[in-house]
């Protein structure tokens, strides 16, 4: 684990759409919004795994333009914006997903990435330090731990976390 990161975990995407109830009848107008959502929110996220996040940034943007609260749009938008450089952007939207979704682990891992990216090491530390404390086996992030520690100084509990974490070498 070192500087050059595996970056932020990625959503995973339930790409079906269930049909609708029987005897209910969907608008044309809504089977279309959601035909055009999950066209732009699929488009994006496979431009995102080409890693052409600038064309990944507006096929997101677009798709969640007609569903604004889409989890896995949220969440792939907030790579985009972690690879792009734009981490004020991605805290915001990892915060909010955290705040929707308080059990998930990954935006804890992507939002504890950005903080350790932007220098704000004891935030970082604080959601590590619960994560790992709730998911002990949980390698990434006692390998971010890791990281933090090593910044903050500390040595010997950047050297538990790397050993933790399956990375030996690093903890030398």
């Amino acid at each position: 684990m070192d500087d050059r990161d595996e970056g932020p975990e990625p959503a995973r995407v339930n790409w079906s759409v269930p049909p609708p109830p029987p005897g209910t009848e969907t608008a044309p107008s809504e089977a279309a919004l959601g035909e055009d959502f999950l066209f732009h929110l699929y488009r994006g996220s496979e431009l995102l795994k080409e890693d052409r996040f600038y064309e990944a940034k507006p096929e997101l943007e677009r798709a969640l333009a007609f569903q604004p609260r889409d989890i896995e749009g949220q969440s792939l938008l907030g790579v985009v914006y972690f690879r792009l450089g734009h981490y004020p952007r991605a805290i915001q939207i990892y915060e909010e997903l955290i705040r929707v979704r308080p059990t998930e682990v990954a935006p804890r891992i992507n939002l504890a990435l950005c903080y350790l990216k932007t220098g704000q090491l004891s935030g970082a530390r604080a959601i590590l330090d619960e994560l790992v404390q709730h998911r002990p086996d949980h390698v990434r992030a006692w390998g971010y731990l890791g990281l933090v520690y090593q910044r903050l100084g500390d040595f010997d509990k950047a050297a538990v976390a790397f050993e933790r974490a399956g990375r030996p070498h690093l903890a030398a």
